[in-house]
């Protein structure tokens, strides 16, 4: 349906709100102050509920907010953050509601947060539903709303807690399609010249490296857990079989639990059985001095590999959430 651009008038106190940065007074490396934000609108298909003569003359907007709110550009300040670090003002829901619901009608939030959305609706004689998974915020919620201060209207608040029983991986694995954001390279390379690609002629390529860290991501915990280590193939050839590869070595580690591998410090571990290169070590020499080590030295060259012919990855790709 199109976007609106909110301009906001900042403070380092509000939403959107910075410092003045970069090289000021002087130039070049000035820094431009990210005071707005794209507010994009979507209709869902079908066809919605007939609201009554009633339901009309509640929602009536004025000609001055009609011109306002369905405006290309809007213009009001940010919100103080309290509580929350992405708290807007109130204005900013209630412009949406009065724009696209009735009087009575069902907000829906499925990002509470503070609980604003909820106050607009509320504000506005409409009806609100929202979800919030951190309960810390509750009590935001429930101060904001002021749930304990009766009203006019004897508005009605249940707070309810719903407890997931299913496994929201495999939830998405069957969604019948799924958003990646695959890195960008910055140079134009054929992704079959990309996996064969090393960092020195006597090191392995990238696909090889992929290969031994998802090899020690397994069989590290198995011989920990003194079970056998999950055989593969090593057939893989395209990013998309490296992926499937990656991604069992997970389910794999998802199988396992503490109580498998807690107290093997002393479980000796024995590597190259039966070969001239035959060597022992108990469980925590080998976790600690050989397994993760290993690891990490295969991924890092992985992501050095993929650094070094372009690939927009960085610090942040490499250590992941924590």
């Amino acid at each position: 349906m199109g976007a609106v651009i909110w301009q906001k008038v900042t403070t380092t106190n509000t939403t959107g709100g910075a410092t003045i940065m970069g090289s000021f007074p002087y130039p070049r490396n000035g820094i431009l102050k990210l005071d707005y934000e794209f507010i994009l609108l979507f209709k869902k298909q079908g066809m919605p509920p007939k609201p009554t003569n009633e339901q009309k003359e509640l929602s009536v907007m004025t000609k001055d907010e009609w011109n306002t709110y369905f405006s290309g550009h809007w213009y009001f300040t940010g919100a103080k953050q309290d509580g929350h670090i992405a708290m807007f003002p109130e204005e900013l829901p209630a412009r949406l509601i009065k724009m696209f619901a009735f009087a009575g009608d069902t907000v829906l939030d499925p990002f509470l947060g503070s609980g604003t959305t909820s106050l607009a609706a509320r504000n506005l004689g409409r009806n609100s539903v929202g979800y919030e998974i951190n309960p810390d915020f509750i009590p935001i919620v429930k101060d904001k709303l002021n749930i304990n201060q009766s009203d006019l209207t004897e508005t009605e608040y249940v707070f309810l807690n719903d407890s997931v029983k299913t496994d929201l991986n495999k939830e998405i694995e069957n969604l019948p399609y799924i958003f990646k954001d695959p890195h960008k390279l910055d140079k134009k390379i054929d992704p079959n010249v990309l996996l064969q690609s090393r960092l020195f002629p006597d090191m392995f390529p990238l696909i090889r490296q992929v290969q031994i860290a998802t090899d020690f991501a397994k069989s590290v915990p198995s011989r920990l857990a003194g079970i056998e280590v999950p055989a593969y193939d090593d057939s893989e050839q395209s990013f998309a079989e490296l992926q499937t590869r990656i991604k069992n070595t997970l389910t794999v580690l998802e199988g396992f639990t503490p109580a498998q591998i807690d107290g093997n410090e002393t479980l000796e571990i024995v590597l190259r059985a039966g070969t001239p290169k035959e060597k022992k070590l108990n469980g925590e020499t080998y976790l600690l001095n050989y397994g993760l080590p290993q690891f990490f030295f295969h991924v890092t060259t992985a992501y050095t590999i993929l650094r070094n012919n372009g690939v927009e990855v960085g610090k942040r790709d490499f250590m992941g959430a924590y």
